[in-house]
């Protein structure tokens, strides 16, 4: 008895049949296909979402870290909290208008006060060691005039006769003499300054010595201040017992113009 291939064979579908499961299929396929695509879109928004969130959350936090970076930069760099304002008039006919010191500090106050100027104008000659110019010795004298209410115990000079002629109508006035240090040893002078304590002290130095004499004071970088002309007055703020990070104490420098023209 023979047996037919075709009977161990799935029956064959019309092609109508195959014609529908087709579409059926297709039409399966279409719909997993967007479920996919809607699957994908779904996670991208997600993704970008939680990517904009933590980069917001760093970004916040960067700028909190630097503002609260910068703020503890400025207390430390600057002292505020320890450094009161000056009362100060740098004119030098300020007192006579309004009878007047231009300028007056209470003795008893913790702050220590150090006044830094270059010296005043000198002569062309000698040019070894000149004296001041008829200029210098106006500015000399409006140094006097605005500082003798301040009541300075120290007066700085160097070897050299222009810083100490800078400094000698105040002198007279207070009946002090100009100490003198070497003009070559500019932290020298500013240590000496420290070492002795006084409440109100005036140093005047050279053009190049100024900022190493500020930096000592301060033990800041204080670079930024060149040039130093011959009206620059700068008033340095220091406060006793109170340090910043590293040790140094906490000091300001403000800078003002003074003097003839």
């Amino acid at each position: 008895m023979g047996v037919d291939l075709a009977d161990l064979l799935p029956e064959r579908k019309s092609g109508r049949m195959q014609r529908a499961d087709w579409d059926a299929g297709n039409v399966s396929l279409w719909r997993w296909g967007r479920v996919m695509i809607a699957a994908v879109s779904i996670a991208v928004v997600l993704s970008s979402v939680i990517g904009v969130v933590r980069a917001t959350d760093a970004t916040s936090a960067a700028a909190q870290a630097t503002s609260e970076g910068a703020d503890q930069a400025q207390i430390e760099e600057q002292g505020r909290d320890a450094v009161p304002p000056l009362l100060l008039d740098p004119r030098p006919d300020a007192h006579a208008k309004t009878g007047k010191p231009a300028w007056t500090i209470d003795p008893h106050g913790a702050i220590r006060w150090v006044i830094v100027v270059r010296h005043a104008e000198k002569a062309s000659e000698p040019e070894a060691d000149p004296p001041l110019s008829e200029q210098g010795e106006r500015r000399a004298k409006d140094l006097e005039r605005m500082l003798i209410g301040a009541d300075p115990t120290l007066l700085l000079g160097t070897e050299l006769i222009r810083t100490q002629r800078t400094l000698e109508p105040l002198a007279a006035e207070l009946g002090l003499l100009v100490d003198v240090h070497e003009s070559d040893d500019p932290y020298g002078m500013a240590a000496k300054v420290l070492e002795m304590e006084r409440p109100v002290s005036v140093v005047a130095a050279h053009s190049d010595t100024v900022v190493p004499i500020l930096e000592g004071l301060t033990q800041l970088d204080l670079q930024n201040l060149y040039p130093i002309e011959y009206d620059d007055f700068f008033v340095v703020a220091i406060a006793p017992g109170v340090e910043r990070s590293g040790g140094r104490p906490a000091a300001s420098v403000l800078r003002l113009k003074y003097g003839c023209e």
